[in-house]
């Protein structure tokens, strides 16, 4: 009787290894050879994803803010981009609170790109008297 030994072929022993392990894997390649491999699971999707530090939020110099594959936690303070024009935010993980807190920090901004962002449902934008376009493009195929 013969077996069947292709089963094992199958198995995604990498996904398996420690987030450790799996950056250190990652660390020897190209942004543009990481970026494609967040296709290939859950966990390398979860890889490519990074938690935006908290400053960011208190950067009172800062004109344009452009994140992408990322994670915004919710501000420990009061927002304070008092400078920022430019907001474009592309396949980034935000909750409500925490656009709407953004938003609220930002009075000078003219710009807003939310491209393929999730976590939100709903953005109010209330007291922003210099904005003058705003962008936002949803596409089912990110999830």
């Amino acid at each position: 009787m013969e077996t069947n030994t292709n089963s094992a072929v199958n198995v995604d022993r990498i996904s398996a290894l420690p987030p450790l392990i799996l950056h250190h894997i990652l660390s020897f390649l190209s942004l543009e050879e990481v970026v494609p491999t967040s296709v290939l699971s859950k966990t390398w999707k979860q890889l490519c994803i990074y938690n935006v530090p908290q400053i960011v939020f208190y950067l009172k110099s800062l004109h344009v803010l452009d994140l992408g594959s990322c994670k915004l936690e919710p501000p420990r303070r009061t927002v304070t981009l008092s400078s920022l024009r430019r907001l474009c935010l592309s396949f980034v993980y935000v909750e409500d609170e925490v656009i709407r807190d953004m938003v609220a920090g930002c009075p000078l901004i003219e710009y807003m790109n939310i491209d393929n962002c999730r976590g939100f449902k709903s953005l109010e934008l209330v007291g922003l008297h210099k904005l003058q376009e705003i962008k936002i493009i949803f596409s089912s195929n990110w999830t």
